[in-house]
């Protein structure tokens, strides 16, 4: 037979099934990724086959369209989408040819393309095609069936696994169980036309059908449910006796109904579906060419066609004259349950006897171009209905919104995209649609009037699976598939052959899982009008009728019970083995041959570098999971050989897993450091590059491995208990581990999905659908038993909730600028706590290492580290890891931050310590990174001083970031983000994260919590989450990184959740604030003096001497800065006295330097507050030690230099004794000897038994039994101690708090106040002279306790009134207690003073003395400095301390802290000798600057030293002090040289020419201060205003040797003085 004459029916290839089967499973992103993928294979290819570009053009369109119908209303995502559908629509009917256009198409093989895009074949082969016979019936699902025409003459691909695929549910031939059996076609069929009433119902379209098989039975089988209109475009019209080439299954239907709420039946995509033809033997549509038409000047369709019905096949829109009903279901989400449906009346329309003429054979084998036309029509009219209804809902939805917008004028940033229920039918009678300009033809859509469906329906519901998934897909030979395994679209993998097998995968899981029933057929009857114009009736044809009988009983779902079922799946408990936790690895090798290892123990506790412990010497011996190293704070070095299979150079990710429950680095054999290990199951993974994947080789590395957890060694598991000694760790886990990165992905799913269901509030939808997709998740693992198919399945399921961009950085993309929680990563790494500095060092870059790893491996990961002294350490010790790092701040995804030393406290370190945190911070940051901080980062300390706003915006910070307060236990701090005000009213802008953590786990809640626990919603909703495990460092992980990923899907698909982002950096964040703050559109709230934190109240106490030791650092630095500046700028005094000074003294900047950074690292806010292990105040002990000792050198050589004799030597000729006059002030000399007055001398007597008085000329003292009983001003005439009670009286408390020992006291421990009584009869006068005079009183605390107190009273100075007395106490403690707090109290007279006033860094700040609110009650424990004081406005009491920090004042009571004795973290803090100093300072008036020059004297002894020009020498020493007539409140607090002077500088940042002098000034009594500033004999010849920086803000005059300054109260004030 003529091959023209060949009856030619073609089919579509595999990849188009696929693109089907993808569809009916509502996998829509998908169909979308794979026709375009398709379209970027095929390339201009696909102009040559215009069905199949019409096919895919179609799917693209209507996937849109059903995501877009998905959609909530008002999501701003709805109308793109249907944008994009009606594109592609008209693309679709763009691809159509014109009716004429059609060619025969040849059958001769020279006429097959052969580079068709979707087909692999070869030559046509005559003989490839075996022709079933007449009898045989053709089964889709038996693979071996001759029926199934082998397409090629080559064997089938080898990645068709046919072992795998379906059998057939349904038999074909039952048309009673299965009405889609009538769909029998092998073509682009069934482009669905939604019915005007039935809300987008079906109407089929079959373009290579054989009709002609129902034409020649004359009559309509009545047991059919449905009609169904049948069109073939290339199949003729054919008689009625006329055989087919081959029986036909009736369950090919390459398109199922689009709208998916009919009910559902089984469906059958076999992977090739029949040919019949002897000649053919390739698997694609016929090539149709078009050319000619769109040469046409024409391109108009006919305006009737009803003249060619007598010769065509049925119309495509005309019934076959079956009267039954339809489905009237509405538009449903595609995992909505079925949907109720309604019957319809239909008429019945006959079909002439002139559509099925006899013909003679010549003429049935020829095809009918007149009906190809038909179809190719037909197809144009259902697409243009598509996109009519496509306007109509389009247009509803502008509506909505446009209404939704008028009524919410004002709202707050959209979170999410939530789901609205779907309009039961289209409002209006249809609109006008857009058609490609090729189409000049109009259509027109005449219907009648129905009635409306109700519009409710369920938001989600799942059809349970009840049959289990196909079988696991067979292993294939691993590296040739590995490329398209794991992704069902990848951009790369877009062959035939993966196509293919996705197609099996998709027919296996369709056959099983899904039902679908076609239930109706929509005709239309095309008439010709008088007006040329074509118009349509749409008619119901038939319907599935709703169940007479219950098949079933079905309950409500127990919630709480279905809730709970969740941690089945992902918990290590019981479960274990048969949940997700098996599936995340797919393959473990462990011991020899793959990994091989070999151990070297350091000696001691040392910790050797890598180059030491790879030395030749060191001897490496056999090692083993299951052996245990220790002890605790011990050091072993691994070498790791390891040797992957040649099966495994292929796998996605192949990782080896080290976990011995302890930290650990990854090295290379060169000696870089790769990546840091956590242990305990945390951070145990190190993912193996590709470099160290070759087959069959061995690689080697090292693992250092330190014997400490990331919270160090504690004893028992309580974190905070001293650490064991003895502690040893067992190597667990050292294993190659291939990662099945789905299983990981969908833990990650599941996890974020489950807090939804958990955490979500039970009345929402959102919560209730959370837990659906949650047990439709589990449900499905169960089913398919954990196969790979089945958990990309369960990844689909959890995509309906997450979205389709949770895998990539894409996610973030949508709507950002409502995202409203700015999420960045940080590792806040204490310098020190329960571990040594050391441990820290190694912490540093085990931590940043991991943090340039997930830089490298997540775009959008954003890193933020603070403490300049860990940027040191890690350039000092690690020079791979700061390479690293400094390229990635290069790039700007590594951030530095905070711009201090350390992350320090703020309570108790000197207002100059808080200026040099910052001044080293950012000179380091900008000498190395050229870069300065703008936002001080404090997350972890414990209070925040009044004045830190003023010192961070001259230290060129306008931002602060904290959390702390969120731990207070009395009150809950009432903002979020605010302007804190410091006493000089200087502000910054502070924002305290509200999900209260700076080591947020990135969970679902701590997003949650970013809004429902923001205090300034009013203001501004905007929050920062600091991410990242912390405190024993870490930072953030790959799993925080990517549930913040699925966080923000939630967000994007089903809101509530608030949207979050990853911060490009903080300060963006603080940008954003900071500029509507300027513009006015947000006025933040103001909040006035410290931050004072409501917890950690025993941190003023605890650690005493290393609290002493900060005091006295400080006051050495101070006094060495200054003699040093004079010892440097004499040179240049006029008339000054060096005498016989060195010459060529240079500033000693180096050592300087090195004193502060070890002051300001012990500053670190566990060291100096008391709260770390003992190791570290050994350490800290240390340091302070070297610190004294280089004070002390460099003291004796600046003394030196300025002409100073020896301390040791005898006196010179001519030389005589000078008081250093180091402090802002000239300091009085007392007097000695005769030169006393009579009147103001000390003096002591015994007036009874254990009674004695001391007094000088303006103080009596009574003290009986150790205690002061009396304390009277002569000259002011005043009690100070009330009647019947005792000042200066030791009292011991109870100290145990709630759990925090080292850092609490709790309220309730001042029930348990018991006084300490002196021994009888143990006071004694000790000293007795003019100048002073001393009584010493012993006191048992308990059997192993004691303190030797002694009271001096020295003479009085002439001038009393502006230099009052004080009475001196010292103590000599032997501390052995238990959880005791011992105290010293001052009982007053004064009464009447609600605020106690405390020193505090450059200023005052006032505290009440009651307990009116929880408010106030909760300071009954305070911080001050050197002095507290409590005044009425003419009279006051201050005491005085030289290194005490703790304070109360109840009432008229004063109370000084002395020691604790907690015994975690460290089990000895405070257990020892100790020797403290205090006083009581009355003075007549109120609080004045006689106080502040008091309290400072108390701390700096006089220091007296002999000089050969005592004159001249005191003059220069009056250099840069307050003159004459300044204000008393103006305190000269710092002179220093310059940082970059040339002869003074350190050289990090460029030089400055010439010399400066830095002053620094503060006001320390709350008003405005006028005064001089003088410069003795030192000349100047400029000064400018400066920052904490040193960077120059404005001149100032300079003029008769000093210059006058003005500052506001409590300012601070440097001054950068240029010398001549």
């Amino acid at each position: 037979m003529d091959s023209r004459n060949a009856y030619i029916t073609d089919t579509y290839p595999l990849e188009l099934h696929s693109i089907k089967a993808l569809f009916l499973q509502k996998r829509y992103r998908q169909v979308i990724q794979a026709c375009r993928d398709i379209l970027k294979t095929a390339g201009d290819g696909m102009r040559d086959y215009p069905l199949q570009q019409t096919f895919i053009s179609f799917y693209i369109g209507v996937s849109h369209d059903e995501l877009a119908r998905l959609m909530h209303d008002y999501s701003q995502a709805k109308m793109p989408a249907f944008r994009q559908a009606e594109q592609f629509y008209n693309e679709a009917i763009v691809s159509l040819p014109l009716p004429g256009s059609i060619l025969e198409v040849e059958g001769q093989a020279a006429s097959l393309l052969p580079n068709d895009p979707f087909t692999e074949s070869s030559p046509l082969d005559p003989n490839a095609y075996i022709s079933p016979s007449p009898d045989e019936e053709y089964d889709p699902f038996n693979y071996s069936s001759p029926s199934l025409p082998n397409l090629t003459s080559s064997p089938p691909p080898s990645h068709y696994d046919t072992g795998n695929l379906p059998t057939r549910s349904t038999p074909v031939s039952s048309r009673e169980t299965s009405s889609s059996d009538l769909e029998s076609h092998s073509s682009f069929d069934q482009i669905m036309t939604p019915h005007k009433f039935l809300e987008r119902d079906i109407s089929r379209m079959s373009l290579l059908d054989d009709a002609h098989r129902l034409a020649s039975q004359h009559a309509i089988p009545k047991s059919l449910e449905r009609d169904v209109s049948r069109m073939s475009l290339l199949d003729p019209t054919r008689r009625p006796n006329a055989k087919p080439a081959f029986p036909r299954s009736t369950s090919q239907g390459l398109l199922k109904p689009i709208r998916l709420g009919s009910p559902t039946q089984a469906f059958h995509v076999p992977p090739r579906l029949p040919c019949s033809g002897s000649t053919m033997s390739m698997s694609r549509l016929p090539r149709i060419n078009t050319r000619r038409a769109w040469e046409s000047p024409s391109r108009n369709l006919p305006s009737s066609i009803s003249e060619e019905w007598s010769s065509s096949p049925p119309s495509p829109v005309s019934p076959l004259g079956i009267s039954d009903t339809v489905s009237d279901a509405s538009t449903v989400s595609p995992i909505s349950p079925e949907t109720p449906v309604r019957a319809m009346a239909h008429g019945t329309i006959r079909q002439t006897p002139e559509a099925h003429d006899h013909g003679n054979e010549d003429e049935d084998e020829a095809p009918d171009h007149h009906s190809q036309n038909l179809h190719v029509r037909a197809m144009r009219t259902q697409l243009e209905t598509h996109l009519r209804l496509l306007e109509q809902e389009t247009q509803r939805t502008l509506t909505a919104q446009t209404k939704r917008a008028s009524e919410r004028a004002s709202t707050a940033p959209t979170t999410g995209t939530p789901l609205a229920p779907v309009r039961g039918s289209l409002d209006g009678a249809g609109a006008g649609i857009s058609r490609p300009s090729s189409s000049g033809s109009k259509h027109d859509s005449v219907v009648g009037e129905s009635k409306r469906l109700s519009a409710s329906r369920s938001y989600w519901s799942f059809t349970p699976v009840d049959v289990k998934a196909g079988g696991l897909r067979k292993r294939i030979k691993e590296g040739r598939e590995r490329g398209w395994a794991r992704e069902r679209f990848g951009r790369e993998r877009t062959t035939p052959r993966q196509w293919g097998k996705l197609h099996s995968e998709l027919v296996a899981a369709a056959s099983t899982h899904y039902q679908i029933i076609i239930t109706s057929t929509l005709h239309t009857t095309a008439t010709a009008t008088m007006g040329g114009e074509t118009h349509r009736n749409l008619t119901s044809a038939s319907s599935a009728k709703y169940p007479q009988l219950a098949t079933r009983p079905k309950g409500k779902q127990i919630h709480h019970i279905y809730r709970d079922r969740l941690g089945q799946f992902t918990n290590n408990g019981q479960y274990k083995h048969q949940s997700l936790l098996a599936k995340l690895y797919d393959g473990r090798l462990s011991g020899d041959p793959h990994v091989k290892l070999q151990v070297w123990h350091a000696p001691d506790l040392t910790r050797p570098t890598f180059k030491e412990a790879t030395s030749k010497e060191n001897e490496y011996v056999e090692a083993k999971k299951g052996d245990e190293f220790g002890p605790s704070w011990s050091t072993h070095w691994f070498r790791v050989r390891f040797t992957l299979p040649y099966d495994w150079t292929y796998k996605p990710r192949v990782e080896l897993h080290w976990d011995a429950n302890n930290e650990g680095m990854v090295w290379t054999e060169d000696g870089d450091a790769l990546q840091g290990l956590t242990g305990g199951g945390e951070r145990v993974e190190w993912v193996i590059p590709q470099r160290f994947r070759d087959y069959d080789k061995e690689h080697t590395i090292y693992i250092e491995m330190a014997c400490n957890g990331m919270f160090g060694n504690p004893t028992g598991g309580d974190t905070i208990q001293p650490p064991d000694p003895d502690r040893h760790f067992k190597l667990e886990e050292a294993d190659l581990v291939s990662v099945n990165l789905d299983a990981r992905a969908l833990f990650y799913d599941f996890w974020i999905i489950g807090d939804a269901a958990r955490e979500f509030p039970e009345d929402s939808w959102q919560e209730h659908q959370a837990l659906q997709v949650c047990n439709e998740i589990m449900d499905c693992f169960i089913a398919g038993e954990g196969s790979r198919s089945c958990i990309q399945d369960c990844r689909d399921i959890a995509k309906k909730y997450l979205g389709n961009d949770v895998d990539s950085e894409k996610v973030y993309e949508k709507d950002p600028e409502h995202a409203i929680v700015n999420a960045v990563g940080n590792c806040h790494i204490d310098t020190c706590w329960l571990w040594p500095w050391a441990e820290t060092k190694r912490k540093i870059a085990r931590s940043w290492a991991n943090q340039c790893d997930l830089l490298d491996r997540y775009p959008e990961h954003r890193f933020v580290a603070s403490q300049a002294q860990q940027f040191k350490w890690l350039e000092q010790l690690y020079p791979s890891v700061w390479d690293r790092v400094k390229s990635h701040i290069k790039k700007g995804n590594f951030q530095t931050i905070g711009g201090s030393w350390v992350e320090h406290d703020t309570n108790m370190p000197s207002g100059e310590s808080l200026v040099r945190q910052f001044l080293y911070g950012q000179r380091f940051f900008e000498s190395r990174f050229g870069e300065r901080c703008k936002t001080f980062w404090l997350p972890d300390t414990f209070g925040y001083s009044t004045q830190l706003p003023q010192l961070c915006r001259l230290a060129g910070m306008k931002r602060f970031f904290t959390q702390k307060l969120s731990w207070n236990n009395i009150n809950t701090f009432p903002h979020t983000t605010f302007n804190w005000v410091a006493l000089d009213g200087s502000q910054v802008i502070c924002h305290m994260a509200p999900c209260e953590t700076y080591t947020a786990e990135a969970h679902f809640g701590d997003v949650s919590r970013s809004v429902s626990q923001h205090k300034s919603m009013d203001q501004d909703a905007t929050s920062l989450l600091p991410f990242g495990k912390g405190d024993g460092g870490g930072g953030p992980t790959f799993g925080m990184l990517e549930k913040l990923r699925r966080c923000r899907g939630v967000s994007n698909t089903v809101g509530l959740l608030p949207k979050v982002r990853i911060a490009e950096s903080v300060e963006e964040f603080f940008d954003g604030l900071e500029t509507r703050c300027a513009e006015g559109e947000v006025e933040l709230v103001t909040w006035y003096g410290e931050l004072y934190f409501e917890l950690h109240r025993g941190t003023y106490t605890t650690q005493a001497n290393n609290k002493k030791n900060n005091r006295r650092a400080e006051i050495l630095l101070h006094e060495i800065e200054y003699l040093a500046t004079l010892a440097t700028v004499q040179g240049g005094a006029k008339g000054s006295g060096g005498g016989d000074g060195k010459k060529g003294y240079r500033y000693p900047k180096k050592e300087i330097d090195t004193m502060w950074e070890g002051v300001l690292l012990c500053q670190f806010h566990d060291c100096l507050p008391g709260s770390a292990i003992e190791m570290c105040y050994r350490d800290s002990d240390e340091l302070y030690a070297k610190i004294f000792k280089t004070g002390k050198k460099v003291m004796e050589d600046v003394l030196s230099a300025l002409g100073f004799e020896d301390e040791d030597a005898e006196g010179g000729k001519g030389s005589e004794e000078v008081m250093l006059q180091t402090l802002g002030w000239e300091r009085e000399v007392p007097a000695t000897g005769i030169a006393i007055a009579q009147h103001d001398r000390a003096r002591v007597t015994q007036t009874k038994d254990n009674v004695f008085v001391l007094s000088n000329g303006q103080l009596n003292v009574e003290v009986t039994d150790g205690a002061i009983t009396s304390l009277y001003d002569k000259k002011a005439k005043r009690e100070i101690v009330p009647k019947g009670q005792k000042a200066n009286q030791l009292v011991i408390f109870d100290d145990k708090p709630l759990y925090w020992q080292a850092w609490d006291v709790e309220v309730f421990h001042l029930q348990s106040r018991k006084e300490l009584p002196a021994n009888p009869h143990s006071t004694k006068i000790t000293t007795n002279t003019p100048e002073l005079v001393s009584l010493e009183t012993t006191t048992r605390i308990s059997s192993q306790s004691w303190i030797k107190t002694t009271l001096s009273l020295s003479a009085s100075s002439p001038s009393s009134a502006s230099n009052p007395s004080y009475l001196e106490c010292s103590a000599e403690i032997e501390w052995r207690e238990t959880m005791k707090f011992l105290k010293v109290e001052f009982p007053t007279t004064l009464t009447s003073p609600s605020l106690a006033s405390y020193e505090t860094q450059f200023g005052i700040i006032r505290r009440p003395t009651h307990y009116n609110t929880s408010w106030e009650m909760a300071q009954f424990e305070v911080c001050c400095h050197k002095w507290a004081d409590l005044s009425e406005h003419n009279y006051g009491v201050s005491i005085l301390n030289d290194g005490k920090y703790g304070f109360a004042t109840a009432g008229g009571v004063m109370r000084l802290s002395l020691l604790r004795a907690p015994k975690a973290p460290d089990g000895h803090a405070d257990m020892g000798r100790h020797f403290v100093k205090w006083a009581v300072l009355p003075h007549a008036g109120g609080l004045d600057e006689r106080v502040v020059t008091r309290g400072m004297e108390f701390n700096v002894p006089v220091r007296v030293r002999r000089h050969g020009d005592a004159e001249g020498v005191r003059g220069l020493m009056g250099a840069f002090k307050m003159g004459e007539g300044s204000d008393g409140g103006l305190v000269v607090d710092t002179v220093k040289r310059a940082e970059d002077d040339g002869d003074a500088g350190n050289g990090e940042l460029a030089v400055r020419r010439g010399r400066h002098v830095v002053v620094r000034v503060y006001d320390c009594l709350g008003g405005v201060g006028r005064g001089r500033v003088v410069f003795g004999p030192v000349e100047v010849v400029r000064a400018w205003k400066c920052s904490l920086l040193e960077d120059e803000l404005e001149e100032v005059v300079v003029g008769d040797g000093g210059m006058e300054i003005e500052l506001r109260a409590f300012e601070v004030a440097s001054y950068k003085l240029l010398l001549a």
